[in-house]
């Protein structure tokens, strides 16, 4: 679903980049797709830590354009990586003085981490951070909290990116710790590695303050959909950075604070692969081996076809878990949602992320995760195991990926991940209006009300009753003509 961001908005006077503990009121609203860009990590570090054009690099002679290309855009593009001419010039006059040569290329540090992403907001995050500009990797690994479905849930998260030969990024990102981590690919694996710091060539020095007692030389930048503020100490280690960025799919802003610096390469260690990336990549399907007919939900918009295949879909409470989060009013304009009977396979793979590519829809996994149909809890959050892969998740809903590649043919039922069978194949019931059930039905008002009780069903059942009838008396929404059954697959049992 492509939803447009909603502004980020700091206190009157502040810096270019937000002040820690006045941002709450930066939810930004973004396509699915794009919001387990956010929220997978809940840093901005991954974000602008994917790619960065470094010498051996197939656009090296064009770094500068990529870095500015990122700062513009808010993100890589997934296609087409030739720079745009004469871009870096316009960010270097925005910017001013170079600062990239002053920050030390290798050390750790105890992090502590704030941010809104995905819509919800991260608070109290402590753990660890290395930096490594030298071998080009980086890794923060903490534990964050969110109030967003149930007071103080804990996230466990570890993300790290490093450039492999040719330049080009391996980039993953684990939930949970230990064997019960769960590892996830980064979309943005494949692309030029960009160092975390990039854009602080382009600021400006804008001050001094103090940081955990320890003076630091403050750098700001502003250029649009992007602001930034670095404060770096006497040893050229960064003691604090605040981010905030917008775009046409995500937006939020980080704090990052780092303290007990620790000057030297941190080592190999600390670029280690994570358990569950080294061991469990991806996770086995679930043991249950029967098939179910499900109902699941999905927001998209015209260009965009009636179709299931290649994309990402809820149960109720897991698009509310994606609406409650992200939505506004406006966002939804123009959009629609389709209710879909699926029948499918309840041997569950890792959920994959579905997106577009530039030419087609794409679900991101290996070869035998995309032989199933992916789940996760909703936006990551709740009690289930593994991300609610194999779990009912009946506090925040699930969200599923549909490969093309389980997809069943005509006439075919889906049967277990093993052989040469397939996992999928649906219908479309009933297309309405989202902003019949967003607005006209009240949906994002009670959403509000419910934010912090899991699990959402007021909100649930204001969603049930819009496709459940065509009578608003009954709070129906009308369907949309032409987004029907007769368009989909049919359902072999």
């Amino acid at each position: 679903s492509g939803l447009d961001p909603r502004r980020v908005r700091g206190r009157p006077g502040m810096p270019p980049a937000l002040s820690r503990g006045q941002r709450s009121a930066g939810r930004n609203a973004m396509p699915r797709a794009s919001a387990f860009l956010a929220a997978a990590s809940a840093s901005t570090v991954v974000v602008f830590a994917a790619a960065d054009a470094a010498a051996a690099s197939p656009i090296a002679n064009a770094s500068e354009e990529w870095e500015a290309r990122w700062l513009q855009a808010g993100q890589p593009p997934l296609v087409d990586l030739a720079p745009l001419a004469g871009v870096a010039d316009t960010l270097r006059a925005l910017g001013g003085e170079r600062l990239g040569a002053h920050i030390l290329p290798q050390w750790s540090a105890d992090l502590e981490y704030e941010g809104i992403l995905a819509g919800m907001k991260f608070t109290n995050g402590r753990g660890n951070a290395y930096y490594d500009r030298t071998g080009k990797r980086r890794r923060m690994n903490y534990t964050a909290m969110t109030d967003y479905f149930t007071q103080h849930h804990r996230n466990p998260t570890d993300d790290i990116a490093v450039a492999r030969p040719g330049g080009l990024t391996s980039s993953n990102l684990t939930w949970g710790f230990g064997e019960d981590g769960v590892c996830t690919s980064w979309p943005t694996t494949g692309t030029p590695y960009l160092d975390m710091f990039f854009w602080a060539k382009f600021a400006r020095r804008s001050g001094r303050k103090v940081v955990n007692g320890d003076e630091c030389i403050v750098y700001s930048l502003a250029v649009p959909k992007f602001t930034g503020e670095l404060c770096i100490g006497k040893d050229r280690v960064p003691r604090e950075m605040n981010q905030s960025f917008e775009s046409a799919t995500f937006g939020g802003y980080t704090w990052l604070r780092f303290s007990n610096i620790r000057v030297g390469d941190p080592g190999e260690e600390a670029f280690a692969s994570s358990v569950a990336c080294a061991k469990h990549y991806p996770r086995e399907p679930c043991e249950n081996t029967s098939v179910a007919r499900l109902d699941v939900y999905r927001i998209f918009g015209p260009p965009e076809p009636l179709a299931l295949d290649s994309r990402n879909a809820g149960d109720i409470l897991g698009d509310l878990a994606f609406v409650c989060t992200q939505g506004s009013g406006g966002a939804y304009e123009g959009k629609l949602i389709t209710h879909w009977r699926v029948n499918m396979s309840m041997a569950f793979g890792q959920y994959a992320l579905c997106n577009f590519n530039g030419f087609a829809n794409k679900c991101s996994g290996t070869q035998e995760q995309l032989r199933t149909v992916g789940r996760r809890s909703g936006q990551f959050q709740g009690v289930g195991e593994l991300m609610g892969q194999c779990t009912p998740n009946y506090d925040v809903g699930s969200q599923f990926s549909f490969p093309h590649e389980a997809k069943c043919p005509p006439g075919i039922s889906p049967s277990p991940p093993t052989g040469a069978g397939c996992a999928w194949s649906g219908v479309a019931v009933k297309t309405v209006e989202a902003r019949c059930v967003m607005q006209d039905r009240g949906l994002l008002a009670e959403c509000a009300k419910e934010i912090g009780h899991a699990p959402f069903r007021r909100s649930a059942a204001i969603w049930a009753a819009a496709f459940a009838s065509e009578d608003p008396a009954s709070g129906g929404c009308p369907s949309v003509p032409g987004n029907d059954e007769a368009a989909t697959t049919e359902i072999v049992v």
